[in-house]
């Protein structure tokens, strides 16, 4: 009695089936991908229709016996665990692995690991290792994934970072020699460590062996051991970086035929860009001298090319008599053939645009974030950046490592012609065997919001053509200074009577119109050609201008009461026309005659045309006249000649690339007057001749080479 009081606890259904198991390990079946069970051997099993799991879909399962009448059926069937089989059955279990890896991570070599029972899939296992399944094959593994290739992420032994180092060093001076005939290759690395490394399989095992032999310097390699031949002294004259104006900038080379990156890449920040002449980058690297001569020779015409045959030595010889200058390679180029060979070539047929992509430098710019804004060859990434610049984009806005230096070289408060060189530009940072930084000198007008924009200063630029640009408005505003005198003379001269304002009181103020006046005659006087740079240009423009002011102020006043007598008379022809013009055309042309007076108010007229006012004003009556006896004429002729004038509003505000805006204005302004000279031809072609030719051809002409000129 006393052992049956005992509390027994029964057993749970999965122990149970547990315990079955072991004794039926051969009738267990599992679900394939075609929903459809498999016994061992491959066997395709369904369960007896009375079975409660008949109508149910499970992974594995497990039956008392399997019969086989119309088909083969598991009989007394329950759902079991796969996992139960691997633990209860693993003497029965096979284990194969597949896909081996180096896993970076761990630092351990990993296999996918498939276990079956009887032929039936159990389990897959993507990550098992593989060291203790093959130690050999392991090893391998581990050597060339993880030491050769370097996908090894928590190795920090020396041996390591300094071999991949040597590696790295050969397989640059083979992209500086363009040749793949040095490095021994991965095998060679993978037979080093193989030697020194048996049986060690993962980072675990290395870290044994180093700690063994008590240091990692049996692991350290030599150039010799990895290459096939001796890199040749030739491979130094590729150096790492290059120096312009005493900063340090990265060289990148690459052996990559057809690929962007082919050639040699420098690396530069945004910041120094417009700090490096464009120019001087073709004088970079002299051991490619000899390939891109060679390269440009292959180029010209036949009759030219022949004279340099055997080519290869021409080259050599060519090279060997260039030395740095500053001017352009292809013009150095052209004067050493000249001097040479005693044949003329034109130098933009040996400009380094034009020789094969890996010989001629690429540039790589990045902002301050690290991220590419341009990359190309040079003379292309020069003027994408231009234009970026042009366009309002900030490269080269932010400081540069030069700008203290730059302006140290400052003067300020010039009122007479410096005594400095402006037509040479001067190093600003140089050192030897380096490209200097050059400055390029310009005297420059003060901000008009200057407190004091007295005189003019004299400022060094990176480029030519900044300087071009500065220089011509700091002569501007010295010319100006220096004829003070003669422009307070002309602005005393410009005196209006008392009747002239009163014509004008509808309009402006008679001090308006004295003022716009004044200001045609001091622009049309300050707008010279070409800004002059020495002393002896300046005084000569100086002295041409003051002739052009003298008694210009009284002839422009006489021009003016001329112009308002014409004026006068329109609006009297106007106002007696009235009864043959409709009112529309009326007031169309009415507007038309005031714009006469509202053009000077709103700076749309220049001198040269302000000088032509009484023609125009006299053809203007001649205009009045074909309203009245002609409007469908006149409304013909003056929508031809309204076309170019909407044209010509259109172009107004456009800006031209900086270097061109002058040109374009005096362009634009001069098409206004062809303009006025073509609505002559068009209304009093018999009584007032034009001061040149004009067609509508003409006109069509002028306005393409506006539109090339804009950005």
């Amino acid at each position: 009695q006393s052992n049956t009081s005992a509390e027994i606890t029964p057993a749970s259904p999965d122990a149970i089936h547990r315990s079955l198991l072991t004794g039926l390990l051969a009738n267990c079946a599992y679900l394939d991908k075609n929903n459809k069970y498999k016994a061992a051997g491959g066997k395709e099993i369904l369960i007896f229709p009375g079975s409660t799991l008949a109508k149910k879909k499970t992974e594995w399962i497990m039956c008392h016996e399997i019969v086989e009448t119309s088909r083969v059926f598991a009989r007394t069937v329950t759902a079991i665990q796969p996992r139960w089989l691997e633990e209860l059955a693993a003497d029965f279990c096979k284990h194969t692995f597949e896909a081996p890896f180096f896993d970076a991570e761990t630092g351990y070599v990993r296999a996918t690991e498939r276990v079956t029972i009887f032929g039936m899939p159990l389990a897959i296992k993507k990550n098992s290792l593989y060291c203790k399944v093959d130690p050999d094959n392991a090893s391998d593994i581990f050597i060339r994934e993880g030491l050769v290739e370097e996908n090894i992420n928590n190795c920090h032994h020396k041996f390591y970072e300094y071999n991949n180092s040597i590696k790295e060093k050969i397989l640059t001076f083979e992209d500086k020699l363009r040749s793949r005939g040095y490095y021994s290759g991965d095998d060679a690395i993978f037979d080093f460590y193989k030697e020194r490394l048996p049986r060690v399989a993962s980072i675990n095992d290395l870290n044994k062996a180093i700690k063994a032999a008590g240091s990692d310097k049996f692991l350290f390699m030599k150039e010799e051991d990895i290459l096939d031949e001796a890199i040749p002294e030739s491979a130094e004259n590729f150096p790492d970086h290059v120096n312009i104006g005493n900063q340090n900038f990265a060289l990148r080379y690459a052996f990559e035929p057809g690929s962007d990156n082919d050639g040699v890449t420098l690396a530069l920040p945004q910041k120094v860009l417009p700090f490096i002449d464009k120019e001087s980058l073709g004088w970079l690297l002299p051991a490619l001298w000899p390939d891109r001569i060679k390269n440009l020779l292959q180029q010209l015409p036949r009759s030219q090319r022949k004279v340099f045959i055997p080519m290869a030595e021409a080259a050599e010889r060519l090279a060997s008599s260039l030395t740095v200058t500053d001017e352009p390679f292809s013009t150095a180029l052209s004067k050493a053939i000249k001097n040479i060979y005693k044949t003329d070539i034109d130098p933009t047929l040996l400009e380094s645009e034009r020789a094969d992509e890996h010989l001629d430098l690429k540039i790589e710019v990045r902002d301050n974030e690290d991220k590419i804004v341009a990359k190309g060859r040079s003379g292309d990434v020069f003027k994408q950046i231009d234009t970026e610049s042009n366009d309002g984009s900030p490269i080269g806005k932010t400081a540069s490592p030069w700008d203290e230096t730059f302006a140290s070289y400052q003067k300020t408060k010039i009122i007479n012609w410096p005594p400095d060189d402006l037509n040479k530009p001067i190093d600003i940072c140089s050192q030897q065997g380096g490209i200097a930084v050059k400055g390029f000198p310009a005297l420059v007008a003060p901000p008009n919001n200057s407190h004091d924009n007295r005189g003019v200063d004299l400022m060094y630029f990176p480029s030519k053509a900044k300087s071009d640009i500065a220089h011509r408005g700091g002569v501007y505003r010295l010319l100006e200074l220096t004829l003070e005198k003669d422009f307070a003379w002309i602005e005393r001269d410009i005196s209006l009577s008392k009747e002239t304002k009163m014509i004008l009181a509808p309009f402006g103020t008679g001090e308006e119109f004295k003022e716009k006046l004044y200001e045609m005659i001091h622009g049309k006087a300050l707008d010279f050609d070409e800004a002059p740079r020495s002393e002896e240009k300046f005084n000569e423009l100086t002295t041409k201008t003051r002739e052009s002011l003298r008694g210009i102020g009284f002839y422009v006043l006489s021009i003016f009461e001329e112009s308002l007598r014409v004026f006068t008379e329109n609006i009297s022809c106007l106002s007696s026309s009235a009864k043959k013009i409709s009112p529309n055309i009326s007031d169309e042309l009415t507007d038309r005659l005031n714009n006469f007076l509202a053009d000077i108010l709103d700076e749309k007229v220049t001198l040269d045309i302000f000088l032509q006012y009484p023609r125009y004003l006299r053809t203007f009556a001649s205009i009045i006249e074909k309203a009245s006896c002609e409007p469908f004429k006149y409304r013909q002729k003056m929508t031809e000649i309204d076309l170019y004038r909407s044209i010509h509003n259109d172009l107004r505000p456009k800006k031209a690339v900086e270097e061109n805006q002058h040109r374009f204005k005096r362009q634009l302004d001069k098409f206004a007057q062809m303009i006025r000279e073509y609505e002559i031809s068009h209304f009093a072609p018999q009584h007032i001749k034009t001061l040149y030719p004009i067609s509508e051809k003409r006109l069509d002409k002028a306005v393409e080479e506006l539109k090339t000129m804009v950005c």
